[in-house]
């Protein structure tokens, strides 16, 4: 088993995966095939090994999410492996994918919003950026690997836009309103006094490219500063920003092009999320004794 995951680890480095995603699936196969072997399972196209894991990770726990993303890393390794001519064919994986029940994302509402923004202080650098940051984050619906990744270069303030490269290299153009054409410019004037020659337009008060684990420590200081009682992540302005478009009107596929997703996977639970508040509001505002 050590060996096909070393060559499986070495499959992904020859076609160019990122560092950081490498050694995600490697985590993972190699957690899956300990688990296997623990219970003298076999790889083969039937699947049942990987019906035994999911049930497995359900009952440890773990968080949807966590069972999403070691669901495509089996994909992938399962692919390897047909192309190894180790199996025949992937196993059926949609069925896997079915048996988890995708977390409902928390949403936060236009006034939480604004209570967020204004909790940070425009007297110091480190406010100025703060709010640079969120605001950046709301108005775009980045994700934060994008968001930490962006240079100087990227934003547009004459224009009001900022460039945008995924992980898979795919580049797009998102206009910014302006609240956080404003909040960006406040901060820029201030940043040259405390950057280190790098190119990063977020970075911390060493001078040094921010980190996500920085952008969550932002995210929770002002979370907890506005009062907001919501457990607040580091998806939460991105799903906050997708349904505050579509409850305006806004069209899916153009949402969908400006988060860069290539599937539209949370369409319908923002659709569904829409829907509720809507029944909640039509029934406090017409039953007698609601």
């Amino acid at each position: 088993m050590r060996d096909l995951l070393l060559k499986y680890e070495n499959y992904l480095n020859s076609i160019g995966k990122r560092k950081n995603t490498i050694s995600a699936y490697v985590t993972d196969v190699s957690m899956y095939l300990k688990f296997i072997e623990a219970n003298k399972y076999e790889i083969n196209e039937e699947g049942y090994s990987l019906t035994a894991y999911v049930q497995y990770l359900t009952q440890s726990k773990k968080s949807t999410s966590s069972i999403q993303r070691t669901i495509i890393a089996l994909r992938n390794f399962y692919s390897f492996l047909v192309a190894e001519n180790v199996i025949a064919k992937v196993p059926p994986f949609n069925a896997q994918r079915d048996k988890v029940e995708r977390k409902k994302p928390i949403i936060l509402s236009v006034d939480e919003i604004t209570k967020i923004m204004n909790s940070t202080t425009s007297t110091t650098d480190k406010g100025l950026r703060d709010k640079a940051l969120l605001e950046l984050m709301y108005a775009t619906g980045m994700k934060v690997s994008e968001l930490i990744s962006l240079d100087l270069e990227d934003v547009d303030l004459e224009l009001c836009y900022v460039k945008c490269k995924d992980n898979k290299g795919y580049e797009r153009l998102i206009p910014i309103g302006r609240e956080a054409k404003e909040s960006l410019k406040r901060y820029i004037e201030v940043r040259k006094y405390i950057s280190r020659d790098n190119d990063k337009l977020f970075i911390n008060m060493n001078g040094d490219p921010i980190t996500r684990q920085g952008v969550w420590m932002i995210v929770k200081e002002c979370s907890a500063s506005a009062g907001i009682k919501k457990e607040v992540n580091l998806n939460t302005f991105r799903h906050s920003f997708a349904v505050h478009l579509l409850q305006n009107g806004a069209n899916a596929k153009v949402v969908q092009e400006l988060l860069g997703n290539q599937v539209m996977t949370y369409i319908d639970i923002y659709y569904d999320i829409i829907n509720k508040e809507k029944i909640n509001s039509i029934y406090k505002k017409t039953h007698p004794r609601a």
